[in-house]
C-alpha cells in the first residue's frame, strides 16, 4: 500500500503557501476598496466601536443621508455602506423603518 501522507514540513509549507496566497488576496481587495472611495480611512470621522443598535434614530438617519449623499457623488452603494460601518441589509432595513425614501439616482454633470 502506498498512503500519501504530508510530513509535518510539507503541511506547515502547504499551510504557509495558503496563507500567504489569501493574505495578497486581502491587501488586493483592500486597496481596491480604498481606490473606489478615495480614502484609507474605513470610517472615516465616526465612532466605529459603538453598535449600531445603540445609534439614536437621528444618528441612523444622518449615516443613511451620508450615504445617500456619497451615491449622488458617483460612489457606489457597497462601497458608500462600507465607509460608513454598516450593512447594506442595514441601510435598507433602516430606510423602511423610518420611512425614508428610496434613493434616486440623480444624472452625474
Amino acid at each position: 500500500m502506498n498512503y500519501a501522507y504530508d510530513t509535518t514540513a510539507e503541511s506547515n509549507s502547504n499551510f504557509m503557501r495558503w496563507a500567504s496566497r489569501r493574505i495578497a488576496e486581502e491587501v488586493e481587495s483592500n486597496e481596491r476598496i480604498e481606490k473606489e472611495a478615495g480614502t484609507r480611512d474605513f470610517i472615516p470621522g465616526s465612532n466605529c466601536n459603538r453598535p449600531t443598535h445603540r445609534l439614536s434614530q437621528e444618528e441612523k438617519t444622518e449615516i443613511i443621508n451620508k450615504i445617500d449623499t456619497m451615491r449622488g457623488t458617483g460612489v457606489s452603494l457597497k462601497t458608500s455602506v462600507q465607509q460608513s460601518g454598516i450593512h447594506q441589509s442595514t441601510y435598507f432595513l433602516w430606510k423602511r423603518t423610518f420611512n425614508l425614501p428610496a434613493y434616486q439616482a440623480q444624472a452625474l454633470t
